[in-house]
């Protein structure tokens, strides 16, 4: 089970499906044009940054 915070919410969510959603992304994304895993780190990024502004709204 993972925990996560999304849009002020607390999600709790299965690792399995997680992992298919995450992969479903991907797939969706992957164009044929440059790196899956370069897309993922830049779409991580931006979630990590937007959950420290979310802590630093609550700080």
């Amino acid at each position: 089970m993972v925990a996560y915070t999304e849009n002020g919410r607390l999600v709790l969510e299965d690792r399995d499906h997680l992992l298919a959603r995450i992969q479903d992304e991907v797939a969706r994304t992957d164009v044929g044009r440059g790196s899956a895993v370069k897309a993922l780190l830049v779409e991580r990024r931006t979630e990590a940054k937007r959950e420290q502004a979310e802590e630093d709204c609550t700080s």
